[in-house]
């Protein structure tokens, strides 16, 4: 399992490319949220145990899934000159089933996204 962390001020993370992308949410609002990516289904099976209230959101499959750190970007200058553009914190390559719980997302693997 590995662990990110994605700014929001949409509640919920990006996914996608620059060109295309999806917004999902993560079941709490604005803030920091904890991304945690399982590469299978075994993998994500005991942290399921803990969690009394995930909540299937959808399945993602592709290449090249795009996760960038922050859920608003822009290239244009904010009110302060800061630019957020979309910049990646992780790549995800396959099918994964998507889970919203407390503010926190979850993707489990469900295979190669031609197979599933």
């Amino acid at each position: 399992m590995k662990e990110y962390e994605v700014y929001l001020d949409a509640g919920g993370i990006l996914v996608g490319t620059r060109d295309c992308r999806v917004h999902i949410p993560n079941a709490y609002g604005d803030g920091i949220t904890k991304v945690r990516v399982f590469d299978s289904k075994e993998e994500f099976e005991p942290y399921r145990g803990t969690k009394s209230n995930l909540e299937f959101v959808t399945t993602v499959c592709g290449n090249r899934i795009e996760i960038p750190d922050y859920d608003c970007p822009s290239k244009e200058p904010w009110f302060d000159g800061t630019v957020h553009d979309w910049t990646p914190i992780v790549t995800l390559d396959g099918c994964y089933a998507v889970y919203a719980h407390d503010g926190e997302i979850d993707f489990e693997r469900w295979g190669d996204a031609r197979e599933v």
